[in-house]
């Protein structure tokens, strides 16, 4: 697409020519409905000529410490061994209109490979089934059952059971808050891990718990999320004066909801693929601690990258329907 088409569109919808550019070459840094909008006049105006193309990703545009270096490790271990492929981005939390859309064009490519890092809603599942026919679907944020698909990511359970093992350990004292939200399988399997390792030491620890379930809207913003969810830690913790809480989701700011209910002076936070750096702490404070399991982005996206290239070269499935990379766990003296 040349300048002179750019400028057009963007004159247009209403948006710099830096924001088509950033569509075109599928750069960050752009809100879900401008960049549909964008995607669906490029469609409407031009045939695209999108080249060859053996693996189509699609990853999230959204800050979270593992998705970077998990792009990196897919990118780089393509390239190496010259595989053409095509990276996507969308950049809510929950977005079919945007996966769809890119799973659409990956159709029409025919690609060999599609590695897919998104919530598989009702919506995305129907479509992948629609694709299976001769394809290898790589799924890294949640395992769905499909005939070619195959799941690398942590193991849900182990992580859950892990972190339950710790907090008996360390904070069985306190009083245990458990998030969680229904229809995530990870977020399911690491709170059955969580609580079968806590029954196994002292089963009333779970009987005092208190339960809170967070909605999908909940969800729609990231950037927004510690402020929607102060509130509810605000109000679940009012009548307590040590707490341990444990979100079984990938939320990469949880620590900062904690911040903004100004709760850190009497709160242990057990969470997952957190950034800890970010969670900014009250100053001259030694209290409060952040505890999060983590994945290693690099090596999952690797190891999704090898799997596609083996489909390639010899169109064999893999053996295993799930392939676990490791998790650790970082523990931070305070928010911060």
């Amino acid at each position: 697409m040349n300048d002179t088409t750019i400028e057009a569109l963007a004159k247009k919808l209403n948006v710099s020519t830096a924001m088509v550019s950033r569509v075109i070459n599928h750069c960050g840094g752009v809100e879900s409905e401008v960049r549909q909008r964008i995607l669906t006049e490029i469609t409407g105006m031009i045939q695209i000529d999108y080249g060859e193309c053996a693996v189509y990703t699609i990853f999230p545009d959204i800050p979270q410490y593992f998705w970077k270096p998990l792009r990196n490790g897919i990118i780089d271990t393509l390239k190496a061994m010259k595989i053409p492929f095509k990276s996507n981005i969308y950049t809510k939390v929950i977005d079919d209109a945007m996966v769809l859309q890119y799973l659409e064009v990956a159709e029409k490519l025919n690609a060999r490979v599609i590695i897919l890092s998104a919530f598989v809603t009702p919506a995305i599942h129907q479509k992948l089934e629609s694709l299976l026919d001769g394809r290898l679907i790589i799924l890294l944020s949640d395992y769905h059952e499909l005939t070619n698909s195959f799941y690398i990511g942590s193991d849900a359970y182990s992580e859950g059971y892990t972190m339950g093992k710790h907090y008996v350990s360390h904070y069985a004292d306190r009083k245990l808050i458990l998030f969680s939200r229904t229809g995530i399988f990870n977020t399911e399997k690491r709170i059955e891990g969580f609580c079968q390792a806590v029954k196994e030491v002292n089963p009333e620890l779970l009987n005092d718990a208190l339960n809170i379930k967070l909605e999908r809207k909940l969800f729609k913003d990231f950037k927004l999320l510690p402020s929607k969810l102060a509130p509810l830690l605000k109000d679940a913790a009012k009548s307590y004066d040590r707490l341990c809480i444990y979100s079984p989701l990938g939320i990469p700011q949880f620590p900062l909801a904690i911040v903004k209910a100004k709760l850190t002076d009497k709160t242990v936070c057990l969470c997952h693929d957190c950034y800890i750096k970010d969670a900014r702490h009250e100053k001259n404070s030694d209290t409060g601690f952040v505890v999060t399991c983590n994945q290693d982005g690099y090596e999952q996206g690797k190891v999704a990258a090898e799997m596609a290239i083996k489909f390639i070269k010899e169109g064999v499935y893999p053996d295993n329907k799930k392939t676990y990379i490791p998790s650790h766990l970082d523990v931070s003296i305070k928010y911060g």
